[in-house]
């Protein structure tokens, strides 16, 4: 089973593209499919009622914060576990698995525990009002029962995935995510008929309303988490895990994790207050303003869905060539995934500017709204090639474990480039959103440009020792 799942990096009979198409295509659909997904949740939610929605996002805006320091944490498992698959070194590999589920444990529970005992206050904060607080509350106490499952789910599929294994997460995600929205269905509605083929057919529900949308999720992420924990045990793999090993921690292996994981912890907390405050920035322009900078950033993060996944594959392949003493090779596969997926973004940057305001009006009917976002997609639409060599270069120093090259040059161009420019922009030269479009195009192109110089100082080469 684990050799129809993990991608060899290292077979010979195979060409480059057909490697990197393996490692890439999983990430992909996974994303895309938990996007869809996402968006099914919301629209199944928001049958409620403004009240239901607004529940759910204020609880999930407090979330981003925890789950980013564990997927944070994962960037630095992948890379080691990668390291470990190149080298050969099995034991190595499966401790890295072990020392995996115990920090999802130490780390997830108490930050979970936290989340719970905040429940009430977190909405409170956030701005909520009474109705809001009032669901949001016993929300937030339902789904910190499943966020530990959620978060050993997140930490196992960074595991797999420095591993050469994508398919596995995906498979498990996709599952998760449909009985996620089978739970909304039955556990959110009241019971009711639907109309099939010309018959009238009973359906069951439970009529629980937003906790009911809050018990489908924490069900689902407790089956996920289980499950993913069961194929770990059970699946003969270089991963593979059993109850009679040493689960203590590692002080020295966790130091090592976290040399990687930390800084990308600090470059996740820094992309979410910059966008905070470029959001507050965007507010002062109105409503429309508002509602055209939110539409064409989902817009944007769709398009480059593609460069994520491509990221992903560039941070696994670097890390296992690295770890068997390869770094030419390394080296000349990052190349080659920029080859291939320039081409790949240039068609979809070309589809965006042709195509953006049909795009845009899939999510509102609203013309003053669309014609705005469709301008800033437009603008952004020239910058994505460079952003997909920002991207597909920063992941391949993560997978060297360069995590703290990527803050530095992260945030010095996010926060000189993107948010102080912005401000500026707006706040006092009193342009409109299409100059924020703009600052975040050159953002990503100075990226780019960083970036490059980076990696082809080679330097990336000896950032983790041994």
């Amino acid at each position: 089973m684990a050799a129809r799942t993990t991608v060899d990096i290292f077979d010979t009979t195979k060409k480059p593209i057909q490697i990197i198409f393996a490692l890439s295509w999983p990430i992909f659909l996974e994303n895309v499919l938990s996007t869809l997904v996402h968006y099914a949740d919301t629209a199944m939610v928001g049958q409620l009622g403004a009240y239901a929605t607004a529940s759910v996002s204020i609880c999930n805006q407090a979330m981003f914060l925890i789950t980013g320091a564990v997927l944070a944490m994962g960037t630095g498992i992948t890379a080691l576990v990668a390291r470990a698959i190149g080298a050969d070194d099995i034991p190595l590999a499966r401790k890295l698995t072990r020392q995996a589920v115990m920090l999802s444990l130490y780390l997830g529970v108490p930050l979970c525990a936290l989340y719970g005992s905040l429940s009430h206050l977190l909405p409170v904060w956030l701005g909520g009002e009474p109705d809001v607080v009032a669901h949001a509350t016993t929300y937030n106490l339902i789904v910190a029962c499943g966020r530990p499952f959620s978060m050993l789910s997140m930490v196992l599929g960074s595991v797999f995935r420095g591993a050469g294994d994508p398919k596995t997460p995906l498979r498990l995600n996709l599952g998760v995510n449909a009985l996620n929205v089978v739970g909304n269905y039955l556990l959110i509605y009241e019971p009711h008929t639907i109309s099939l083929f010309g018959l009238n057919i009973p359906m069951w529900g439970a009529g629980w309303g937003v906790n009911g949308a809050a018990a489908a999720t924490a069900i689902s992420m407790a089956v996920g988490g289980l499950v993913f924990l069961w194929i770990t045990f059970t699946r003969p793999s270089p991963i593979q895990i059993g109850l009679k090993q040493s689960y203590r921690l590692d002080f020295g292996l966790l130091k090592r994790i976290s040399q990687i994981g930390l800084p990308a912890m600090f470059e996740r907390v820094s992309n979410l207050t910059a966008g905070m405050i470029i959001t507050a920035t965007v507010a002062v322009l109105g409503t429309n303003a508002l509602a055209a900078n939110t539409l064409f950033n989902t817009a944007t993060e769709i398009t480059m869905m593609p460069a994520f996944a491509l990221s992903a594959a560039a941070t696994t392949m670097v890390g296992q060539f690295l770890g068997a003493k390869m770094p030419r090779e390394a080296e000349r596969y990052v190349y080659r995934i920029q080859g291939y997926s320039l081409v790949i973004i240039a068609a979809i940057s070309a589809l965006l500017y042709l195509f953006a305001e049909p795009l845009i009006r899939i999510f509102t009917p609203d013309a003053p709204v669309i014609e705005l976002a469709a301008q800033c997609l437009r603008i952004v639409a020239f910058f994505q090639p460079v952003q997909l060599i920002a991207f597909v270069f920063a992941g391949a120093l993560r997978g060297a474990g360069d995590a703290r090259s990527t803050l530095y040059i992260i945030a010095f161009s996010n926060w000189v480039f993107r948010v102080s420019a912005s401000f500026i922009a707006v706040r006092y030269l009193h342009y409109g959103l299409d100059s924020i479009a703009l600052f975040i195009g050159i953002d990503m192109t100075i990226r780019a440009v960083l970036f490059t110089l980076r990696f082809r100082s080679g330097k990336w080469k000896t950032a983790i020792k041994g």
